[in-house]
């Protein structure tokens, strides 16, 4: 057994379980410019890379937007792959939320949440887990790098 202390160890990246495919999400987001990137990574259950996509987006309002938009287009990652049983997880509760709770969901993004939970009809199994931001290192390296790359 590892002494890594228990509150480290729960901002770590985990692997899926045995079946599942887990794509982190993330997304970055300038005011200034009212654009933002986001990234998505997959990878299978023994934590092996299977794809990674960047975005840019030209128009979005605020951080959250992002967040809900990365979490659909992680969706649409995962839909290309071809897998069954999807995580799609992100560093943005609220972002989470929206897609976890649809059916309450009102806010500004509420088309992109149905867009995105219509792709995951595709899954025989979807969860959307909230992650810390030490466990979500890599997506937000994509975001960042497609930002940048502007």
């Amino acid at each position: 057994k590892t002494n890594i202390p228990d509150r480290k160890r729960e901002q770590m990246w985990r692997k899926p379980p045995r079946g599942w495919v887990k794509v982190n999400v993330d997304a970055s987001f300038s005011a200034e410019t009212m654009s933002g990137a986001v990234g998505a990574i997959a990878r299978d259950d023994r934590g092996e890379f299977i794809a990674a996509a960047a975005w840019f987006i030209p128009h979005v309002i605020t951080a959250e937007s992002a967040e809900i938009q990365v979490i659909r287009n992680g969706a649409w990652l995962a839909q290309h792959i071809g897998c069954n049983s999807l995580i799609l997880e992100s560093d943005n509760l609220n972002a989470v939320q929206a897609f976890d709770q649809q059916e309450i969901y009102n806010g500004n993004d509420a088309a992109v949440v149905m867009d995105g939970k219509q792709i995951c009809t595709d899954f025989a199994s979807v969860s959307y887990l909230h992650c810390f931001r030490e466990a979500n290192e890599v997506a937000d390296l994509l975001a960042k790098h497609s930002s940048l790359s502007r």
